[in-house]
């Protein structure tokens, strides 16, 4: 089961106000795609992530390619 995108949201909100150093990145993973949810799960999270305050988007997959 994933964690709820509100809680994940609210994870990175509070790492986002707690940082302390510019240069530390908050860096967001999204198990969508092998909690077998789809792409359009996925890329919902991330846009949620990056609207949160997440640097960077970990979309992850145990595939080898996108489409499997």
């Amino acid at each position: 089961d994933l964690l709820s995108e509100k809680d994940f949201v609210a994870k990175i909100i509070a790492a986002t106000e707690a940082k302390k150093d510019e240069d530390f990145m908050i860096i967001a993973r999204t198990e969508a795609l092998i909690a077998e949810k789809g792409m359009d799960e996925a890329l919902k999270r991330a846009d949620a992530y990056e609207n949160a305050g997440a640097n960077a988007i970990i979309i992850h997959s145990k595939k080898n390619t996108p489409k499997g």
